[in-house]
């Protein structure tokens, strides 16, 4: 088990820590703590594992969003689901459909959203489930296969007959065996030239006309950001840091380099120490010189709405503008 504290990339937005999730049963499945996509084989070493051991120790050290992945022994997901409610440790927690950790509730409460990932259904060909109304679903974005119009458009369709309130695409890092798998399943040179050699601007570019697609159909491709309990200062940082970030990653509108900025400036904020809501108001965040003058208005923005903003929304209003 490992406690392991990174940045993820812009699609998602913050900061968080996750276990790295026991799995037994054989198949794909998205490691989203650590954005991985990987493969449990049908036999072999890869499918031993160590037990988990209690969460309680290691949360002394959580200041921040904890990722519960899905894991074989539900046991241990049930205490571990229970610990963190107790302690009010803001969390996402990967669920599948009929599984008990559905007690979550699936629309975003303030400290806790739970994640549908499509992983196992779209890569190995599974009809895709049933899932609460509201949910939040992940679309694993893997160049040849699930990025293949005819997947994603149906996992689209679906999602929109299941009225779920996002579909998420997350390009994940594919390990060594997830890569050995699907180059065995594919079917052509294309696919295979797509896994192993696709350009990763190419794959982004790609990604943000398809998030394009997913808002016109009036679902978010974000997933809201649960925040700690802390000082209301730093709950304001993470949530105009969270806010960049989406805006970096899926606003056609802005250039190469002002996306750069927006995506930098949100690392600052995460950790800025100072009050932003108390700088804005006396109209110095310019004091803030890795803060682009362009982007003021948008902090502004997000510190307005307070405990009421809502990621999702700001993502449909901000990121669907015409490019420029």
């Amino acid at each position: 088990m490992r406690l392991k504290t990174r940045r993820v990339d812009p699609s998602c937005g913050w900061a968080r820590f996750s276990v790295s999730p026991v799995r037994r049963r054989a198949g794909f499945f998205l490691d989203l703590g650590h954005q991985t996509l990987r493969y449990v084989p049908e036999s072999g070493p890869a499918r031993v594992r160590t037990p988990l051991p209690p969460l309680a120790p290691l949360l002394e050290r959580v200041d921040d969003t904890f990722w519960l992945p899905r894991v074989d022994d539900l046991a241990w997901h049930a205490e571990a689901l229970s610990t963190l409610r107790a302690r009010q440790v803001p969390r996402v927690v990967e669920a599948g459909p009929g599984e008990p950790v559905q007690i979550g509730k699936p629309r975003f409460e303030g400290q806790e959203v739970v994640v549908y990932p499509l992983t196992h259904e779209l890569l190995e060909e599974r009809s895709l489930p049933s899932a609460p109304a509201g949910a939040t679903t992940v679309l694993p974005w893997v160049p040849g296969f699930t990025a293949r119009e005819e997947v994603w458009g149906l996992a689209l369709d679906w999602a929109v007959e299941a009225e779920v309130a996002a579909l998420v695409p997350l390009i994940p890092d594919l390990d060594d065996s997830a890569k050995r798998e699907l180059a065995r399943r594919s079917v052509d040179d294309r696919q295979y030239s797509e896994l192993f050699h696709g350009a990763r601007e190419d794959v982004e570019s790609a990604l943000r006309e398809v998030r394009e697609e997913i808002r016109a159909k009036g679902l978010a491709t974000v997933i809201e950001r649960p925040l700690p309990l802390g000082p209301e200062r730093l709950r304001r940082n993470r949530r105009v840091a969270a806010a960049l970030l989406t805006a970096a990653e899926g606003a056609r509108h802005l250039s190469e380099a002002r996306r750069e900025e927006l995506s930098r400036a949100a690392r600052w904020i995460e950790n800025e120490q100072r009050d932003l809501l108390a700088i804005a108001a006396d109209g110095n965040l310019k004091v803030l010189e890795w803060l682009p003058s362009e982007a003021h208005g948008l902090v502004r923005q997000v510190l307005e709405g307070g405990d009421e903003f809502r990621l999702a929304a700001f993502e449909k209003s901000y990121c669907s503008k015409t490019p420029m």
